[in-house]
């Protein structure tokens, strides 16, 4: 029991280490986290934006691939992770990527000025 109270602690260390800016230290936490249950949705998209704040559009996307395929693509949460995806494909130069992404968001949210700001860019 003492190991699960502990991984579930490592999520809410990572919490606190990001919020400080200290990424770096954040990362094995929700690391760790993942390792014990990989379904923590909360943990992988947090992992994400830290590898997303950092510049590490590679792992990001990784992330944040994950996190897409686990939850519904036109919850609000679904197309905020969508969009953050596509910008990480566009940083790293795959607008194909991001335009398929970006294609479900638009058919879901029309009036998404970022999701169609995206997907301009990706366009172009």
């Amino acid at each position: 029991r003492a190991r699960t109270e502990a991984a579930g602690e490592r999520p809410k260390l990572g919490d606190a280490l990001a919020h400080e800016g200290r990424f770096a230290e954040a990362i094995p936490e929700y690391t760790a986290a993942l390792g014990s249950d990989p379904s923590n949705i909360g943990a992988r998209s947090n992992l994400g934006l830290i590898y997303y704040k950092s510049g590490d559009f590679l792992h990001a996307a990784e992330q944040f691939e994950k996190v897409r395929a686990a939850m519904e693509a036109d919850s609000d949460e679904g197309v905020r992770n969508s969009k953050l995806l596509a910008d990480c494909y566009l940083r790293r130069g795959e607008g194909k990527k991001a335009i398929e992404v970006l294609d479900e968001v638009a058919d879901n949210r029309p009036e998404d000025l970022a999701a169609a700001y995206l997907l301009g860019m990706a366009l172009l």
